[in-house]
């Protein structure tokens, strides 16, 4: 970590919700269902049950291991700094391995911006888009977006940003840092 005055990070979660959201609740109904068929099959026939239980138990298994384990996998963080004016932004994937997904300098970006509804449609021209904010479904009041070029494709980040962050971003590119007032953190 860096002790300059001009160094920010923020590390947040992004929200379960949909088709993920459903998967995850689809999965662990399945698990509880599959618990319990043991305790169900004795009530149809005891001379099957005992042909029946070990495929159970081993299916059990099996959805217990993926629900506590890989479904830890499936969990989405977002980690970015803002150091010596560049800007990195990784999206860490389960239990803490780091991905990169930009590095760019805050001089070099457009705009800086809080996001609105009404700016999807500047998001939209571009080619790439990042969207690392907690729920694009549920907006919260600290979402900010940047637009850059990066390696000859104009490209936008979506993220949740903090006061420090700001002020930081704004140390390196006032010219096109807009300010949100109301910032939660």
């Amino acid at each position: 970590m860096s002790a300059s005055v001009n160094f920010a990070e923020y590390h947040y979660e992004k929200r379960k919700e949909g088709p993920y959201k459903i998967r995850l609740i689809v999965g662990r109904a399945l698990c509880i269902l599959v618990g319990l068929l043991p305790i169900l099959l004795p009530a149809i026939n005891v001379a099957k049950f005992g042909i029946l239980l070990i495929p159970a138990m081993v299916i059990f298994g099996f959805m217990l291991y993926f629900q506590i384990f890989v479904g830890k996998l499936l969990s989405i963080e977002y980690s970015y700094t803002v150091d010596t004016g560049i800007f990195k932004m990784d999206q860490v994937n389960g239990r803490g391995k780091h991905k990169e997904l930009l590095s760019v300098r805050v001089r070099d970006m457009s705009i800086i911006a809080p996001y609105t509804d009404d700016k999807k449609a500047e998001l939209d021209a571009c080619e790439k888009v990042y969207d690392c904010s907690i729920s694009m479904t549920h907006p919260t009041p600290d979402i900010y977006y940047c637009i850059f070029d990066l390696n000859g494709t104009k490209t936008a980040c979506v993220f949740e940003a903090t006061n420090k962050v700001v002020s930081v971003m704004k140390f390196y590119n006032a010219d096109n840092l807009i300010i949100k007032k109301d910032l939660r953190y």
